[in-house]
C-alpha cells in the first residue's frame, strides 16, 4: 500500500509542476540582490541567496530598469527584487526600506 501512496504523491506533484510550473520557481516571491553594475536608467544585478551571498545558480540580470525614486544607485548597493508575472525575464528593482 505504501508504494502506492508514493505513485499517487508523485503524479499529484507532476500535475501541479504541469499547471502551475511558476510555483516551484524562484521569481515568486521579491528576492534580495546585489547591484553589479550601474547605466542610463537600468541596473545589473546578481540574486543573493538568504545568507546574502552571491546565488552563482542564477546567473545575473541584466540591464533591469531603475526606479525614479532610487536616485543615486551604485554599484555594491543592495535592493529588493520581484518578476512581473512571475517571469524571470520581467525583473523590477525596489529599494529595501
Amino acid at each position: 500500500m505504501g508504494q502506492n501512496v508514493e505513485v499517487f504523491a508523485q503524479a499529484v506533484i507532476q500535475v501541479v509542476n504541469d499547471e502551475y510550473p511558476d510555483l516551484p520557481g524562484s521569481s515568486r516571491f521579491p528576492v534580495k540582490a546585489k547591484v553589479i553594475g550601474v547605466h542610463v536608467n537600468v541596473a545589473d544585478i546578481q540574486v543573493l541567496d538568504k545568507l546574502g551571498n552571491l546565488l552563482e545558480s542564477i546567473p545575473p540580470i541584466p540591464a533591469v530598469p531603475i526606479p525614479d525614486r532610487l536616485t543615486g544607485l551604485k554599484i555594491g548597493d543592495l535592493v529588493r527584487v520581484g518578476f512581473y508575472y512571475n517571469d524571470p525575464s520581467l525583473a523590477f528593482i525596489e529599494d529595501m526600506a
